[in-house]
Order: structure tokens, then C-alpha cells, then sequence
């Protein structure tokens, strides 16, 4: 497995994998692939403030994490997943890893993101690199069960 930059033409392959993981695993709605859509859009806004990383195995996307700047000391954190052939192997770290120091090298002082309760792997490593849950409100269009959206905070 290799972690890289995303090269020009691959935000939407991220969307296609984001959307079949959560698909897959949790049950998602087809809907959702257009909130996964238009996180995406924020990749593009700001071309040297933002990074979308990719896991790639094999040829095929198989995880995933993007920083999208929204000022000039802060960015929101979004997109991360790792397949599942790929979950408790250590990716989803690496991902994070990346992430955190491409934020660190942006001087990014104050990060958020998004997550739902039921992505218990993903808010271990939350937690483990000084994320903060802040925040909750319930949701029930994603799927056909009650889920908690929790924003989590990082402050440098």
C-alpha cells in the first residue's frame, strides 16, 4: 500500500470509494453520495491550502483523507476512510499522519470534522491525535436508523 497526493482526476474516484465504504459497511442511502459530492468541492477552492491523500493498493483507491483550508489558520478535515480489506493494518494512521502534518506545515492552528457515531476505528484515531468531540446532533437521512453526527475540534 502506498499513501501519495491525489493526482488531477482522482477527487471523483475518492467520492466513487467514499460512498461504496459507507455504503457497504453501514448501509448509506444513495443520497448521500451527494453530500460526499459537494465535501469534495471544497478540495478545489483553494488549490494551495488544501491536500486530498490517497491510499492506493494495487492500483485502486482504498482510503482516503482531505484538509480543506476555511481561513486563514483553520481547515476542516474530511473524507478520511480505509477500505476494509485495509482497517486495523495501520492505513487509517498513516492518512491521519499526513493530514495532521500537512496541517502543521500550513500552520493550520484550529481543524474541525465531521463524523458520525457508528465510525468507532476512525474516532479512536480522532481522540489519538488530539481531536476533541465538541458538539452532536442526530441524523436520520443517511440511513435507515438513528446515527449521531459529532463535530470534533483539534486546537494546536
Amino acid at each position: 500500500m502506498e499513501i501519495r497526493e491525489a493526482k488531477p482526476g482522482e477527487a471523483g474516484l475518492v467520492v466513487n470509494f467514499y460512498y461504496h465504504l459507507f455504503a457497504d459497511q453501514f448501509n448509506f442511502r444513495p443520497l448521500t453520495e451527494q453530500y460526499f459530492l459537494h465535501a469534495m468541492e471544497d478540495y478545489f477552492n483553494d488549490p494551495k491550502g488544501n491536500i486530498l491523500y490517497v491510499a492506493e493498493e494495487n492500483g485502486q483507491i482504498c482510503g482516503s483523507v482531505c484538509i480543506a483550508k476555511t481561513d486563514e489558520h483553520a481547515a476542516q478535515l474530511r473524507m478520511f476512510g480505509v477500505g476494509q480489506a485495509l482497517q486495523g493494518q495501520g492505513a487509517g494512521n498513516q492518512l491521519m499522519t499526513k493530514a495532521m502534518d500537512f496541517c502543521k506545515e500550513k500552520e493550520y492552528q484550529h481543524v474541525i470534522l465531521w463524523t458520525v457515531d457508528i465510525c468507532k476505528a476512525a474516532r479512536h484515531l480522532y481522540a489519538k491525535f488530539g481531536f476533541q468531540r465538541t458538539d452532536e446532533k442526530p441524523n436520520d437521512s443517511w440511513a435507515d436508523y438513528q446515527m449521531t453526527e459529532e463535530l470534533w475540534e483539534y486546537n494546536s
